[in-house]
């Protein structure tokens, strides 16, 4: 199963990048979230199954 960590600008997915694995796409979406100081989403093949806030 395909993931993807994007940003959600008014309603449209903004930088959507697509990943291998879930622990990975948190990784990478938790470093997103710190260096922009703002929430990604995580996707996968269906539906959000989380949104990743900065530390």
């Amino acid at each position: 199963m395909a993931y993807e960590i994007a940003r959600n600008i008014n309603g449209l997915l903004d930088g959507r990048k697509p990943i291998s694995t879930e622990s990975e796409a948190r990784v990478v979406a938790q470093a997103l979230a710190n260096e922009h100081c703002e929430a990604f989403q995580l996707w996968d093949s269906t539906r959000m199954i989380d949104v990743i806030s900065p530390e």
